[in-house]
């Protein structure tokens, strides 16, 4: 976040409550906007045409041609170059999906997912998870916020978790970023500030530009309530029973550092933090992850492949991966056996 965006946080200057009050209001238009900036003309992006205009497109997508079904779909539901139609772009998504197309079975998905009847979304479900299961990282992250908005349809109370985090591994910067969310929120899973920070900094780290929002927020509420807590702490704790969750995140960063020793290190400070939430397999990968970096503790990539084994173990894919990732960038201890116990 720009320093001067900060200023009006900073009650060392002064805490001036209209400023914040009108900091806070620009802060969520500009978070409303960048969520709008993540729907692009169309779900895949832009790729080859090969049909001059729409009228060839649909020639050949009348005699069967998969591609030329999906881009005619896309062309519907965007209402790029024809009226907008939603019943005319499942149409042809459908078309396609039942020939095998993934990206029209994702995008069938995504369409139905959004309707109003059970059996619509039940529909949305089956192809999102033929799309998924080829690999299709949209149609995971679709499948995670379908699960997340009906909770009761797989019968699995985590599985919007999971599906976010398989796409987030994948590489899906927004769907990292919704697992941040639900830990945040408390929503299917135990609120946990920790695996909340954890995640908007990985979404971060991929790109996602609503994370390094929220992160920059986190910086400049938490040096507010650092430097002047009688006037900024009561505005701020305001907010976050608003739903600012970037606040949310600061005051109970703040509230942990209280509690931490004086004489620890600022980064043993920040990782204690991150695992003082940690339960189960999210714990395994994370001290995997600061033994294999060496962070607050001694570098040991022997203890470090031993946690990211047993969080792979338990099914986390992310934790398949490092542990891939590990034994390929150091063969000559892939092989060794973890220390006895």
């Amino acid at each position: 976040m720009e320093k001067q965006s900060q200023t009006n946080l900073r009650p060392g200057m002064g805490f001036d409550a209209p400023a914040a009050a009108r900091q806070s209001d620009r802060m969520r238009l500009m978070l409303y906007a960048l969520l709008l900036g993540i729907v692009a003309p169309t779900l895949f992006g832009a790729r080859p045409m090969r049909w001059a205009n729409t009228q060839l497109l649909r020639t050949a997508a009348e005699k069967g041609d998969a591609e030329a079904q999906y881009l005619l779909g896309l062309q519907y539901r965007e209402g790029d170059g024809l009226d907008r139609s939603q019943a005319e772009a499942e149409k042809w998504f459908r078309r396609a999906a039942e020939t095998g197309h993934v990206e029209a079975q994702a995008a069938l998905g995504r369409l139905q997912a959004t309707s109003d009847t059970p059996e619509a979304r039940e529909d949305a479900a089956k192809w999102l998870l033929r799309a998924a299961d080829q690999g299709n990282t949209q149609a995971m992250q679709t499948l995670g916020d379908l699960y997340r908005d009906h909770p009761g349809m797989s019968g699995d109370p985590l599985a919007a978790l999971r599906w976010y985090v398989q796409a987030a591994t994948a590489g899906q910067p927004a769907a990292a970023r919704a697992v941040a969310e639900l830990y945040a929120r408390g929503q299917g899973v135990a609120r946990d500030w920790a695996l909340a920070l954890h995640w908007y900094r990985q979404a971060a780290a991929l790109g996602d530009e609503p994370a390094k929002f929220v992160l920059g927020r986190i910086e400049a509420v938490t040096q507010a309530v650092t430097d002047n807590p009688a006037q900024a702490l009561p505005w701020w704790q305001n907010e976050a029973r608003k739903g600012d969750l970037g606040a949310a995140l600061a005051l109970a960063m703040v509230e942990a550092k209280k509690r931490a020793a004086p004489e620890e290190p600022e980064e043993t400070v920040r990782w204690s933090l991150l695992l003082s939430g940690l339960r189960g397999v999210e714990a395994w990968m994370v001290r995997g992850f600061m033994l294999e970096h060496g962070i607050a503790v001694n570098r040991d990539l022997v203890a470090a492949k031993e946690n990211y084994r047993k969080a792979a173990e338990l099914g986390l894919p992310q934790a398949a991966a490092a542990l891939a990732r590990l034994q390929t960038s150091n063969p000559e201890f892939a092989a060794k056996p973890a220390p006895a116990k």
